[in-house]
């Protein structure tokens, strides 16, 4: 896991028969779920799920995926199946289902009822007020959470 993180109480982060690699500047909201499902038979390359930078997990997402870039916005309760990849600028909305194997390009809004997307133009750029919400976490965290180093 890279520096700058924010795992918010009662995240978990499952690894499987794989790892999962995670970028820096991260934020994971409350009962979001990152699980390696990939099947490994322990023969050739073992499965990776990967992170990048800059990413917002809100409250009740489940992300199942193989590769995730970075500077995406995955809503509350969307679901990324697996082997899923997704790359840069992306924003998945609300309880919206990205259906597994799926390979989504960067800008890429999925929204509908029927997880219908779309490609944003212009391309976009990170968030501003991303940097700013990660700093007002860490700061704000620690004084109302306990932190524990136990399992």
């Amino acid at each position: 896991m890279g520096c700058g993180n924010v795992v918010h109480p009662l995240v978990k982060i499952r690894t499987g028969k794989g790892r999962v690699e995670i970028g820096s500047g991260n934020i994971f909201e409350e009962f979001c779920e990152v699980r390696n499902v990939a099947e490994w038979d322990g023969v050739g390359e073992e499965p990776v799920l990967r992170i990048g930078d800059g990413n917002l997990f809100e409250a009740g997402s489940i992300i199942t995926a193989s590769t995730i870039g970075s500077h995406n916005i995955i809503r509350n309760k969307a679901h990324l199946e697996p082997n899923t990849t997704l790359h840069d600028h992306c924003i998945i909305l609300p309880t919206r289902v990205v259906s597994a194997n799926a390979v989504l390009p960067s800008a890429t809004v999925v929204y509908g009822p029927n997880g219908e997307s779309r490609t944003r133009t212009p391309a976009p750029t990170p968030d501003p007020e991303h940097e700013l919400t990660l700093e007002c976490l860490r700061q704000t965290l620690p004084n109302f959470h306990k932190v524990s180093n136990q399992p």
